[in-house]
């Protein structure tokens, strides 16, 4: 193990002396109904603090730390309110078990709205690699084999989780987001938001499939088409490389919404301001 019950265990301790001290009308953090959330809504709701959980990351099939059953008490353990960031997340929650009556579309912070068309056929391969380092160490390992192809690779590690691995003719490290490229053939993803960006972005977006540990799909099952996207093994990447063809166009606004300012203002008081939720 990594310690994860013991450093939960520790969280618990904090949050619960935290709250006793600070005694705050309102708490809102970036929700994922991890353990030391649902000990943190519990202790809120003794507490008579009204809790907000943000959706602000990507839900897929595979999440079940999403899944209200999965709580030994229920609902008891979700915040009063969750704010997802867009249509299909709110659904997806939904779907999950969080009742429609605590949801409500707070917007995207995270995930910009994609510009324009990026997918270049003549364009290099993006890999954004994974927090999970056995993950990662599989991305390299694709990206290595793409670029033996004379394929053009850039792969850029995690921003909290840096993954170390040598640079080639073909293969390049990048600090650039997904977005900000001006055109890419393909993007190898395991986890995380950037399959998803991809798509929106009209570039062909490859899950590329472990042995030993899940390869998240962080694609909405609401949305129609989506179920359908491309996967692969690492013996697979190049023949589904080669016949990747651009996704179907996405709109982002069926995903994601724009922030809802009057929301969060309503919900923390008029001390807030768009420029300082955008930063």
């Amino acid at each position: 193990g990594g310690g994860g019950p013991a450093s939960n265990r520790w969280q618990m301790h904090c949050q619960d002396r935290w709250l006793a001290r600070a005694r705050p009308r309102i708490v809102v953090w970036p929700w994922e109904n991890h353990a030391w959330e649902r000990a943190f809504c519990r202790s809120a709701r003794r507490a008579g603090v009204t809790t907000l959980g943000h959706q602000h990351t990507v839900i897929g099939r595979h999440q079940i730390n999403y899944a209200v059953t999965g709580n030994p008490d229920g609902l008891t353990s979700v915040p009063d309110r969750v704010a997802a960031n867009g249509p299909a997340y709110r659904d997806e929650l939904e779907r999950w078990g969080v009742p429609a009556e605590r949801l409500r579309i707070g917007g995207a912070f995270r995930i910009a709205r994609a510009g324009a068309n990026l997918h270049d056929p003549s364009g290099p391969v993006f890999v954004p690699l994974s927090a999970t380092p056995e993950l990662a160490a599989l991305q390299v390992e694709a990206a290595r084999i793409v670029a033996a192809s004379d394929r053009r690779v850039l792969v850029k590690e995690h921003p909290m989780y840096p993954f170390a691995f040598s640079e080639t003719a073909t293969l390049a490290r990048t600090d650039i987001p997904l977005l900000r490229h001006s055109g890419l053939s393909a993007v190898i993803y395991a986890s995380g938001t950037s399959g998803l960006e991809g798509l929106l972005a009209g570039v062909p977006s490859v899950r590329l499939l472990g042995e030993e540990r899940i390869s998240i799909d962080v694609l909405p099952g609401t949305v129609a088409g989506l179920s359908s996207a491309l996967a692969a093994t690492l013996d697979e990447v190049l023949p589904v490389l080669a016949a990747a063809a651009p996704p179907a166009p996405l709109a982002w606004d069926e995903v994601f919404a724009e922030p809802d300012m009057n929301f969060w203002r309503g919900t923390l008081g008029d001390g807030i301001s768009p420029e300082a939720n955008r930063t």
